[in-house]
């Protein structure tokens, strides 16, 4: 999917022709700043280590606190009845 712009840019240029400001529409230049800071990753994200972990290790780390109790608590058919746990459907 692409995402076009179409902005009313009038460019400043110093005695040698080279641009040296850009000139833009207040609301064009709020709703381009408005989509730069959608772009910036939040501060929860920028603080997160990289990891080179498979994502079975992950998952094990996730759940090896859960107790045999909450364990006995979970569907035991698997996927097989997806869509009565998400949307509530009756069982097939």
């Amino acid at each position: 999917m692409t995402n076009t712009i179409n902005l009313q840019i009038q460019y400043i240029t110093n005695e040698n022709g080279e641009k040296t400001a850009v000139i833009l529409p207040i609301d064009q230049f709020e709703n381009l700043l408005k989509n730069i800071i959608q772009l910036q990753p939040n501060d929860e994200i920028k603080n997160q280590e990289l990891t080179n972990k498979n994502i079975w290790e992950i998952a094990q780390e996730i759940t090896e606190d859960i107790t045999e109790d909450e364990l006995q608590q979970l569907p035991h058919d698997e996927a097989q009845q997806h869509d009565h746990y998400i949307y509530g459907i009756p069982k097939k």
